[in-house]
């Protein structure tokens, strides 16, 4: 495995230095992944980061509704993935470095549906 290793800037670079833990980068380029995703009606594709390697399919749409600033209460979001156009499961993990298609559908209706009494013709 190869480590990337900084020299601090009063010392003069050698190969067999090491720089403590604590001095080399605190960003690991490594942990953040990403989904590109685009709206089905947009031609270019932005990026939602995360740590691991797959996503939740509910935090996905969360972080899609919060980038694009859409409300939860309006509209819902079907993912599509972009190469077969198949839709994720309610319960899929999406893995790091694929691309979605997104498309807004009307928010789901949480209230039961009220049933007619029988023997009631509707008109």
């Amino acid at each position: 495995m190869r480590h990337m290793v900084l020299s601090a800037p009063n010392q003069a670079s050698s190969g067999s230095q090491r720089v403590p833990r604590e001095q080399r980068l605190s960003c690991d380029c490594r942990a953040m992944s990403g989904i590109h995703y685009k709206f089905s009606s947009k031609l270019s594709y932005d990026m939602v980061t995360f740590h691991g390697h797959s996503i939740s399919l509910g935090d996905l749409k969360r972080q899609i509704m919060a980038r694009e600033k859409l409300k939860v209460t309006n509209c819902d979001l079907q993912i599509l993935k972009a190469e077969t156009n198949e839709e994720y499961s309610d319960d899929a993990q999406i893995p790091k470095n694929v691309s979605v298609i997104v498309r807004r559908i009307p928010a789901r209706a949480t209230a039961p549906k009220l049933h007619q009494p029988l023997g009631k013709a509707s008109r």
